[in-house]
């Protein structure tokens, strides 16, 4: 099951999309820019930790900053709150040890209701994957049930 999210914040669409449970990425985040495509992959802990990171830096005064790291089992992930003429953005790094760093620069957008949407996006992602594995779990519960109660042919 592949499930998309769009969010858009001032002239950048990011795309959060659900890859699934078998593969080492557990959801990505897309920047779609004037063009240009860059992408982030998370693993399922990873995404909880920009959920409660997003979370922390949407309450943070104006002119605070904001610096955290997350190693996972692959990659690092670095998100950092800047400053410029235009307003606050979240530079989200990723860093691993095979391939060039990227990273992803989301504008705070009006009352910081960007971030907002990027936090809701990747929390309905959450609650999609553990609302699956309850199911799956559930399915495998009656199915066992059903093959106890079999008699002989």
């Amino acid at each position: 099951m592949v499930r998309r999210l769009k969010v858009s914040v001032e002239r950048k669409t990011f795309l959060v999309r659900y890859e699934g449970e078998s593969s080492g990425i557990w959801c990505s985040l897309t920047e779609h820019s004037r063009g240009f495509v860059f992408a982030l992959g998370f693993e399922k802990e990873e995404a909880g930790w920009l959920i409660e990171h997003l979370a922390k830096v949407i309450e943070l005064k104006s002119y605070m900053g904001f610096n955290r790291k997350y190693r996972g089992k692959s990659r690092i992930h670095l998100m950092e709150v800047c400053f410029n003429n235009h307003g606050r953005f979240i530079r989200l790094s990723e860093i691993t040890s095979n391939r060039k760093s990227t990273f992803l620069v989301i504008p705070e957008g009006e009352r910081g209701r960007g971030w907002e949407q990027l936090k809701n996006a990747f929390f309905s992602m959450l609650v999609v994957s553990s609302s699956n594995i309850v199911e799956k779990e559930r399915r495998c519960k009656v199915e066992s049930i059903n093959h106890k109660h079999v008699g002989p042919l």
